[in-house]
C-alpha cells in the first residue's frame, strides 16, 4: 500500500470516530520494526517542531517572552516519553493478561502522536486567527489523547472493557508521579 497524505488525513479520521477500528486498519499493514521506529522518531520531531513553534507564537500578559528550550531537545524529550508509553502500555497490559506486542505498542504511539500533530497544527492557526479557540483545541487535545490511548491499549491487548483500561492508565499515572515525587524528595535529601 502506497502511504499518502491525504491517506493518513482520512485514516486518522476513521480513527477519532471508530479508534479500534483505527488501530486495527494500522497495525494489519503490519510495518517492520525499522519503520515503526522511524515513525516514531519522526513524529516526535514533527511535535517539537510545532511546540516550538506554537511557544513562540503565544504572547505573554506583559509583553515579555517566554524561555523556550531548543527544537532537539523537545524532539529528544517527546521521544523519551513516547518510548516510555509504548513500554509502559506493552509491559502494563501483558502484567493484566494482554497479549500485546512492543512492536504494536511502538507503532501505535506513533499513529497517537500522528493524530494529535494534526490537532497541534489546527492549534497553531487557531492561536493566529481565533486565540479563545485554540485553548479549547488543547483541551481537546488531552482527551483525545486519553481516549485514544484507552481505545489503543485496549485493541492492542484484545481486552474487551475500555473502562478497565481507562482506569488502569489513570492508575499508572498516579503510581508513577507518586514514585517521581518520591524519588525528587528521596534527592533533595535532607538539608546539610
Amino acid at each position: 500500500m502506497a502511504i499518502t497524505f491525504s491517506g493518513l488525513l482520512k485514516l486518522a479520521v476513521l480513527t477519532v470516530q471508530r479508534p479500534r477500528l483505527g488501530a486495527r486498519v494500522v497495525l494489519g499493514q503490519d510495518l517492520p520494526m525499522p519503520a515503526r521506529w522511524t515513525a516514531l522518531a519522526f513524529t516526535a520531531v514533527a511535535s517539537a517542531l510545532l511546540t516550538h513553534l506554537a511557544l513562540a507564537l503565544m504572547r505573554l500578559p506583559d509583553g515579555g517572552q517566554m524561555l523556550l528550550p531548543g527544537p532537539v531537545a523537545l524532539a529528544l524529550v517527546q521521544f523519551g516519553v513516547m518510548v516510555l508509553t509504548a513500554i509502559a502500555a506493552h509491559r502494563i497490559g501483558r502484567w493484566r493478561g494482554g497479549r500485546g506486542r512492543i512492536e504494536d505498542a511502538v507503532l501505535l504511539m506513533a499513529w497517537l502522536q500522528f493524530i494529535l500533530l494534526c490537532l497541534q497544527g489546527l492549534q497553531i492557526v487557531a492561536m493566529i486567527v481565533l486565540p479563545v479557540l485554540a485553548d479549547v483545541l488543547g483541551m481537546m487535545g488531552l482527551v483525545l489523547f486519553l481516549w485514544l490511548l484507552t481505545a489503543f491499549v485496549a485493541e492492542m491487548h484484545g481486552f474487551s472493557s475500555l473502562g478497565r483500561v481507562f482506569a488502569g492508565i489513570l492508575g499508572s499515572i498516579f503510581a508513577l508521579a507518586l514514585l517521581l515525587s518520591a524519588l525528587l524528595a528521596f534527592a533533595g535529601g535532607a538539608p546539610a
